[in-house]
Formats: structure tokens, C-alpha cells, sequence
């Protein structure tokens, strides 16, 4: 029983991610191709992260939609870890440390006005695009999956405003504390090995031990759920 609950667990998170990779094919092309929109942007370089951060916390919300909509087996949490090993390997963050902690920092404060908002209009794009990829449009897909919400002026102010009041503190005091822990722990992190889930692939990953969520095997690119 508590087998066939876990194998549940594990084909519905590669299901969403399946969706996920496919709506981020279609939002990276977009991003590449109106970067304008993002460097007209007037928030500064950390606010800007968190900004997209948000909108695509809120793209991989709609990329469950089609999934586990009702939340009954898997969390918020895990759809963090889905999304920022997906935005790191669509180059939007330059690691996957870096998107981590920006999608730890909107999932504290999903339930503030503007950050739902903000993620409202991602989850909103992403059940559009595969909607759109269930009927073959590929256009229709594309076009769901565009950065307009850059150049929205007022959302971006309002965000700034919640930006500055709430978080700004709080990344500097998380930063200090992540490195730290870090420097401190560096050499004291248990790991544990794990096989590959493809049978044709005989590799060992070394993942820390107590690890909850999706890892991409580094020699045939599968991706699968672990807890350790």
C-alpha cells in the first residue's frame, strides 16, 4: 500500500514536469526574443529575479492544474523544488542554489496580495499553453507564454513597494545565515547513494542524505522523484 502511494507520488511529479518543461520551452522563447521588455524594466537586478521568480511559481501552479489540482498528493513545496531545477536548466537563473532560494522566498509569501497576483497571471499562462499543446496549437502556445507582465508598470511598482517593506530584509539576513551554515557545515554533509531509475543507465548519484524531490541524472539526463 505504501508502495503504490510513493510510485503515485513519483509519476505524478514527472507528469508535471513534463508539463512544466513544455511550457517553459515556449516561455524561454519568448523571453529570448522580446529581452527589451525585461531590460526596460525599472526594478532593480534582485527585485527583477524575485519578480520572475513569482510568475513562474505561479507557472508551474498551472502546470499542476492538469495534474493533482486539488493538492492531494503532492505540496507546494515540491512544486518549489520541480521549478527551480527547471528555471536553472532554462538558463532564467544561473544555479540552481540561486533559484531555490528565490522560490523559497515567494512560497513564504504566496499568500500576500501582490505576490499572488503576480503568480496568478503565470499559473493563468501555463494552463493556456497546454491547452493549447492538448489541441496542437503551437501558436496559440507560444503566445500564451509571453512576458507582457515586464512591462506592466504598476504591477512591477507595487511589487518594489512589498519588495522593500518585506523581503529585502529578510534575503540579506538569509544570505548572512546560508553562508554561515555553509562555511560551518561544508565538510559535515551526509550523502547517500542512489541508482538511476532508467535501466539502461548504471550510474550512482551522491545526493545529501534526507532529500525530498526531483534530481536529473548527470550521465542520461532522466529525471526522477527521490526521498532519501
Amino acid at each position: 500500500m505504501f508502495g503504490f502511494g510513493k510510485k503515485n507520488k513519483e509519476n505524478v511529479l514527472n507528469e508535471i514536469n513534463i508539463n512544466l518543461t513544455s511550457v517553459l520551452t515556449n516561455y524561454v522563447v519568448g523571453r529570448s526574443m522580446l529581452k527589451h521588455k525585461i531590460e526596460a524594466n525599472e526594478l532593480k537586478k534582485v527585485e527583477k529575479e524575485l519578480f520572475e521568480a513569482t510568475y513562474l511559481f505561479g507557472v508551474a501552479i498551472g502546470a499542476n492544474y492538469y495534474v493533482d489540482p486539488e493538492w492531494k498528493i503532492i505540496s507546494r513545496e515540491e512544486i518549489v523544488d520541480l521549478v527551480s531545477l527547471a528555471a536553472f536548466e532554462n538558463k532564467i537563473f544561473d544555479s540552481t542554489n540561486k533559484a531555490s532560494e528565490l522560490f523559497s522566498m515567494v512560497l513564504i509569501s504566496q499568500n500576500q496580495s501582490i505576490i499572488n497576483q503576480i503568480s496568478t497571471i503565470g499559473t493563468m499562462a501555463a494552463i493556456n499553453c497546454i491547452a493549447a499543446l492538448k489541441d496542437n496549437d503551437s501558436g496559440s502556445a507560444l503566445k500564451s507564454m509571453n512576458i507582457d507582465f515586464f512591462s506592466d508598470k504598476n504591477l512591477a511598482n507595487d511589487f518594489k513597494i512589498f519588495f522593500q517593506k518585506n523581503l529585502s530584509k529578510n534575503e540579506s539576513n538569509s544570505k548572512t545565515e546560508d553562508s554561515t551554515i555553509h562555511s560551518s557545515k561544508k565538510n559535515q554533509i551526509e550523502k547517500t547513494k542512489v541508482n538511476c531509475k532508467n535501466i539502461s543507465c548504471n550510474t550512482v548519484l551522491n545526493l545529501k542524505s534526507n532529500s525530498d524531490g526531483v534530481v536529473k541524472c548527470p550521465e542520461c539526463g532522466l529525471k526522477f522523484y527521490v526521498r532519501t
